[in-house]
């Protein structure tokens, strides 16, 4: 009896870690879509050629190698899983998010001291900023001190309450993006932050090379 039950116990190491597991779960598979003009009737992209994976937009850098760049999305998502962040790095200089959509002022002309507001839309959840850069100056807009939640949902907006004291021309950069953005070298200014024309202006640059971000400009005038 014992020869017996010693030989079970050596079947069962034996061959026991061979027998497939009853719950083993399969990779999630992701289908990635090209979006061009002639496939996108209603215009939601405009006339530049996406990569859509679910709800996660990236921009083409280059449209020739579109089908080219999609296969290999197809390929890292379906053996990596969809991790937004990683697949902006993994692509980086052939992709680039898409997170906005739609950002116009409410009008284009406003009054020293008129309330200005903004809408737009998200297209996944990311983190948001609105940079106002005047003749003088450039300020973070949103968030503040009053409004402190960068992260927001996917979905329709509208950003308002802000009032410029000096006549000109300002232009609206809303910024989207999948990490936190560092504004800490913006110095306080009221419920905002604040910093030289020249600085904000670099800011915006630094933002826009970078490829988990997304952003888009709006001019208005102050008169």
């Amino acid at each position: 009896m014992k020869k017996l039950l010693l030989s079970l116990i050596t079947l069962t190491l034996l061959f026991g870690c061979s027998l497939p597991a009853k719950n083993a779960t399969q990779k999630e598979q992701y289908k990635v879509e090209i979006i061009t003009e002639e496939s996108n009737k209603k215009g939601i992209f405009g006339n530049t050629i996406y990569i859509k994976v679910r709800d996660f937009v990236l921009v083409v850098i280059e449209s020739a190698a579109a089908n080219k760049v999609a296969q290999e999305v197809q390929n890292y998502v379906n053996d990596y899983g969809l991790d937004k962040e990683k697949v902006a790095l993994k692509f980086n200089g052939k992709l680039k998010v898409s997170l906005l959509e739609d950002f116009s002022p409410q009008k284009y002309q406003y009054n020293k001291f008129e309330n200005v507001s903004v809408n737009y839309s998200l297209r996944q959840k990311a983190y948001t900023y609105l940079i106002s850069v005047e003749r003088d100056e450039a300020c973070l807009l949103y968030p503040n001190s009053t409004a402190t939640n960068s992260i927001l949902e996917q979905g329709a907006y509208s950003l308002g309450g802000y009032a410029f004291n000096a006549t000109g021309n300002v232009k609206l950069h809303l910024v989207s993006s999948l990490n936190v953005i560092d504004f800490s070298k913006f110095d306080p200014n009221g419920i905002y932050r604040c910093t030289t024309r020249g600085k904000g202006i670099q800011k915006v640059a630094n933002i826009k090379n970078h490829h988990t971000n997304d952003v888009l400009r709006q001019d208005i005038f102050i008169k």
